[in-house]
């Protein structure tokens, strides 16, 4: 009998360890799946994010001599969670660029817009990326994908002048809040021609 304790209880521990043992490998094998299929997802969605980025054209300013007036009462959010007022930005020409983290065009025609930043001063145009994804969300990408430009969140419902069911889209704003421009789509930010009248309707202002 003690004999047969000893070996029901080897068996046990036994059994016990194999199905840990069991659980562990094919953890490991289900992780290594899934870090394989997101290093895919990666790769796809880089190609992708190229092929936009190729067909990237120059924003256009509208023939219409009027686009409409922005509204300065609504408020940013930053992603620390301190408001900040959009009429902050009365007296300068101020892009908006709404995106998401998720939207590729968005992402094709980010680095377009970093170097618009570095073509002109802060003081001559204010360029601000706009969201409504939670923080958390926009930190994680941020960490694996810097981005050197501000970025706000929204928290409530856009003012109506501001709405817009597609993704990426944009409006150079003045000084006065007459609208400059409205881009809809993905486009090439840093183009020589757009930089330049960029240039003259701030030093205009």
């Amino acid at each position: 009998m003690p004999g047969g304790k000893s070996f029901w209880k080897g068996f046990v521990c036994g059994a016990v360890l194999g199905i840990l043992c069991f659980i562990i490998v094919g953890f490991t094998v289900v992780r290594i799946a899934e870090n394989r299929l997101l290093e895919r997802n990666k790769v796809r969605i880089k190609a992708f994010e190229a092929q936009e980025r190729q067909a990237l054209r120059r924003p256009e300013f509208s023939r219409r001599s009027s686009l409409g007036q922005a509204s300065f009462e609504w408020t940013l959010t930053t992603l620390g969670g301190d408001p900040i007022p959009f009429s902050r930005f009365r007296g300068k020409v101020t892009l908006l660029s709404f995106w998401a983290t998720w939207c590729v065009p968005c992402l094709a025609e980010m680095p377009s817009l970093e170097e618009l930043q570095k073509s002109l001063p802060r003081d001559e145009l204010a360029l601000i990326l706009v969201t409504q994804e939670d923080p958390k969300t926009v930190r994680a990408f941020l960490k694996e994908r810097p981005l050197h430009l501000p970025i706000y969140r929204v928290e409530r419902e856009l003012p109506e002048v501001f709405r817009s069911e597609a993704l990426p889209y944009a409006f150079l704003v003045g000084p006065n809040g007459e609208i400059l421009l409205k881009q809809v789509g993905a486009a090439r930010w840093d183009d020589e021609l757009f930089i330049e009248q960029l240039k003259i309707i701030a030093r205009k202002s």
